[in-house]
This record gives C-alpha cells, structure tokens and sequence, in this order.
C-alpha cells in the first residue's frame, strides 16, 4: 500500500512539468510605423518583454501575397539557426513549419529572419488538400487575413513560444499593399494592370537563376555568411509597364543588395560586363 501511494505521488509531481509552458509574450510599445525606402516598403513596431525592447518588422520589395518577416531582441537569444521553427498568427492555425536563420541587429540583440512568408498560408494548403487550388494567385498581401491575426507566435523545440502581441493587421496590410504599388507607379509601371492580374509576375527559369547566384556567392556562404537577396527585374517591354530599367542600374541595385548580404561579395556573372561600384571589383 504505501509502494502504491509512493507511485501516485511521484505521478502528481510529474504532471505539471509535463504541462504547456507558457508562451513569452511581448507587449506593444507605441503604433506601427510604416517607412518608404527606395526599394521596398517596411512595416515596424517596437515590442517590450521583461523589461527589454524588440523589434518586429515586415518588409516587402513589390506588390505580393507574401511578405519577409523578423523578429529581434533578447527574447529569441535561444534561437538556433535553420532549425525547425513553427509560426502562427492565432489560436488552433494550421502551423507554419519551415527553417529560418538567425542574425544580429545592432542595439536590439538576437533575432530570427523568414525570407518569404504567405500569410494565408492554411487556407491556400485547404485549398489544394481539397484539390481546388486557388484560381488567382495574390498580388498583394490579403487584407481579410490580416484581420484575423492575434498575434505572431514563433515556437522552437520544446522551448516556450515567443508570442508578440500584434493584434489585427489590417490595417498594416492595407499600408503595405499602398506603399508597394506607390514604389511601382515610382519605377514607370502600371498598377491598374497589376490588379487585374490573375497571377504575379514570375521568372520562368527562376531555378538555374538562383542557382546561378548561389555559385556567384558560394565562397561567402561557405564562411558562414547569412542573408536574403532580392532580385527585381525590368523589361525593356514590360507586360505591366511601359518604362524599363537600364541593365546598369539593375546590376547597381542587385550589387548593393548583395554587399548588405555579404562580407566580400562577387559580382553575378548577368552583371559581369557592367561597370560596378569600386567594392565590387
């Protein structure tokens, strides 16, 4: 009998350990501020855990159904790179599970980096399980999802989730969607074509020219550098536009993307024969 209660006792003190953590959560400190840059659109809002400041920060180079998203300060100091991660927005989601990297952001501490998310991401999965896949493919961030959003919450291991304290979205996609198709009217594009468009402009080749920037930087890689590269392409007849970017100043652009990737960057061999800035020699 008292062998029998020994073991009854041992399993009530297991229990609580075996119970959910609970998620970190970080709370908002002032509004989102949405800043326009030469190539892209950002969206960022200061967040606060155990006293600390963090930053949460979402960023778009076009008019797209997906945007880049990261988080930094003292919170995802546990993070380990490129190991599985699982992102929502709200309770009872169809998780996201993917790898991201980790990086360092000068004044706010450790962060994590998601190159490309789509927000939608469980409805678009529904749609193909059930095989009725979506019938347009977004060309900008989805107002309705954004709504939905209670927050962000990013969960490695069995570590307790990181949580920030977002809210609904709508109106930050709304900005977004704004701001990016401003950036087009800026390059010589037409919106108003854009919309109507079923599906994104796409590269038709987009894996031998991945692949080809990833031989162009392999050495980097190798010493163990991180970072996202964004290539934009202009036509000299574009479908949604009537004014082109010179090949320079396309390579210029592609070129500083890189130094900003990159310790020691080479130039991508579309780029060889254009005159670029003295670092990249």
């Amino acid at each position: 009998m008292r062998r029998a209660c020994l073991a009854l006792a041992a399993v009530a003190l297991a229990a609580p350990a075996l119970a959910e953590k609970p998620p970190v959560v970080l709370a908002p400190q002032g509004d989102w501020e949405i800043l326009i840059e030469d190539e892209s659109c950002i969206a960022a809002r200061l967040f606060e855990g155990d006293g600390e400041p963090h930053l949460f920060k979402l960023e778009q180079f076009g008019p797209s159904g997906a945007v880049s998203m990261s988080a930094f300060g003292p919170a995802f100091r546990p993070f380990i790179n490129l190991q599985p991660t699982e992102l929502r927005f709200r309770e009872g989601q169809r998780l996201h599970k993917s790898n991201p990297f980790t990086a360092v952001l000068p004044g706010f501490d450790k962060g994590i980096v998601y190159g490309s998310v789509t927000p939608n991401w469980d409805e678009l999965a529904e749609l193909a399980a059930a095989g009725t896949p979506a019938t347009k493919q977004p060309v900008e961030l989805d107002v309705e999802t954004g709504r939905k959003i209670a927050f962000v919450g990013f969960q490695q291991g069995g570590r307790p989730e990181v949580r920030i304290a977002t809210g609904s979205m709508e109106g930050v996609f709304q900005s977004l969607n704004g701001c990016t198709y401003a950036l087009l009217e800026k390059w010589g594009l037409d919106t108003v074509r854009l919309r109507s468009a079923l599906r994104s402009p796409a590269l038709i080749n987009s894996k031998k020219t991945w692949g080809e920037l990833r031989k162009a930087y392999r050495s980097n890689a190798q010493q163990g550098e991180r970072g996202v590269i964004v290539l934009r392409v202009s036509y000299v007849r574009a479908r949604f536009g009537s004014t082109a970017t010179s090949p320079s100043a396309s390579c210029h652009r592609l070129a500083a993307l890189a130094k900003a990737a990159t310790a020691a960057p080479a130039a991508p061999k579309a780029c060889r024969n254009t005159p670029f800035p003295k670092a990249f020699g």
